[in-house]
């Protein structure tokens, strides 16, 4: 039996928001059906899944094919920015690890960039999607702690974003989170953090999300449905926010597949490291509350993986999205 997930895809390298995105309705994450989140029970019992691999095989075809996005250099020796795709030239140069770039298309196997506001090429597996890169090379395994979405705006990360009060130079009084053990946000709130800490977001396209009740400019359409357990999926691709049932469960694509050729993704949801059993305890009457499963790291952990927990939890993971 195969279970329909509806994906949202959007790139994280391309969050910042316009008019239109603006515009969009407000959200309704703050009606929680659990304490877990606001998941609607699963129709018709649990489904079980195959156990599942953390090893990539697979990166999915080319990174992202939505230009313009934001990338960067990585390559520990760099990369050779050429004048040409076809050919080398005296102009060419080096441009070192961790540069950021903005690619504007792709040619064979170069990528076509804008560097300083100079347009060059450089090659495709020496360029990253700057978010994705990020949470992979500073934030998986951090340890942090959660709470679920909710109208109080409980996280540390929703108390700084809805702070309207400026120094004068114009900079919050609220401080960020910075991901310390200490923060205090939720799935989707892990995303926007490294989005801000890469200058893809602004502190400013965030307090307006959060001040106006607009969540939800985050995931302006869907891009794709995918289905657990068919192995034809359209696949998001690397830096892809995805959600599950709307922003129920928000996660970003790895653009990679596991052994198992399921989805990879980075996920911070604490709850989700313990066992069913163990969540269910937690929460039931006498337990030890929510928590004591709240604290935890950035996952390293596939779309199935995270749709059997929901299930068994009697969560509905769909649509994905």
């Amino acid at each position: 039996m195969k279970e329909n997930a509806s994906i949202h895809q959007k790139s994280s390298s391309s969050l910042e928001s316009n008019d239109s995105m603006m515009s969009m309705a407000p959200p309704s994450f703050g009606l929680e059906a659990s304490s877990l989140g606001n998941m609607a029970p699963a129709p018709g019992g649990a489904i079980q899944l195959m156990a599942d691999s953390s090893s990539p095989i697979q990166r999915v075809a080319d990174m992202r094919d939505d230009y313009p996005w934001q990338g960067v250099v990585d390559n520990p020796n760099g990369a050779l920015f050429m004048e040409y795709s076809d050919r080398c030239t005296a102009d060419d140069f080096m441009v070192p690890h961790g540069t950021r770039v903005t690619v504007l298309g792709a040619v064979g196997e170069y990528y076509h960039v804008q560097y300083q506001g100079r347009e060059g090429y450089l090659e495709k597996d020496k360029v990253d999607d700057v978010v994705a890169n990020h949470i992979e090379e500073t934030m998986v395994g951090d340890q942090m702690d959660w709470q679920p979405s909710g109208p109080a705006g409980r996280t540390d990360f929703a108390r700084a974003a809805r702070d309207n009060t400026q120094d004068a130079n114009g900079d919050y009084n609220t401080p960020m989170p910075d991901g310390s053990p200490n923060s205090l946000l939720n799935c989707w709130e892990m995303i926007l953090l490294a989005a801000l800490q890469t200058g893809v977001l602004s502190r400013d396209t965030v307090h307006n999300w959060y001040r106006n009740g607009n969540i939800e400019a985050m995931m302006p359409g869907v891009d794709g449905t995918y289905v657990v357990g068919n192995g034809n999926n359209p696949q998001p691709q690397r830096g892809d926010i995805v959600f599950m049932q709307g922003l129920n469960h928000v996660v970003i694509a790895q653009g990679e597949l596991s052994t198992n050729l399921h989805c990879k993704v980075w996920s911070f949801w604490p709850p989700s490291d313990f066992t069913p059993a163990q969540a269910r305890a937690a929460l039931a009457p006498g337990g030890a509350g929510i928590d004591s499963i709240s604290t935890g790291r950035i996952q390293d952990t596939t779309l199935e993986e995270l749709a059997n927990w929901m299930i068994q939890m009697n969560m509905d993971p769909n649509p994905i999205t």
